[in-house]
């Protein structure tokens, strides 16, 4: 059984790590930099989807959280998405995109310095690229 869950999880990790750099042919036409630069935005990658969109990173809000600003594609490719108006950091480092009512829509990880991977939820895969403005 623990076979079986290292394997799932190494599954989760090449795919996101395709989506990172462009599988399904989508090719990235920003060039990638390390999370936290103020001056980028990111790439919504989901695995499955040819089409990828704009995610920004807004001004904070009251209580920590930063506006967050969905491309007119996320929705389509990932109907969650739609309903995201925060993005929420951690001290652990994840990110939660949170709705209007404070539910947490999507949960990512800092990946390799340059994208956050999802963990939640577990399907589909998603991943965040940094792209430079």
């Amino acid at each position: 059984m623990k076979g079986m869950a290292l394997l799932a999880a190494a599954a989760v990790a090449v795919g996101a790590a395709q989506l990172a750099n462009g599988a399904n042919g989508v090719a990235l036409d920003e060039p990638a930099v390390s999370v936290g630069d103020p001056s980028i935005f990111y790439r919504l990658h989901v695995l499955g989807e040819s089409e990828s969109c704009r995610i920004e990173k807004g001004p904070a809000a009251r209580g920590g959280d930063s506006q967050l600003l969905a491309g007119e594609k996320c929705a389509a490719i990932f109907p969650a998405i739609g309903r995201a108006r925060a993005w929420r950091e951690s001290d652990e480092g994840t990110v939660d995109f949170v709705d209007q009512s404070g539910g947490v829509v999507a949960t990512f990880a800092v990946a390799d310095g340059s994208a956050y991977e999802s963990f939640s939820p577990g399907l589909p895969i998603m991943a965040l690229v940094a792209v430079a403005e």
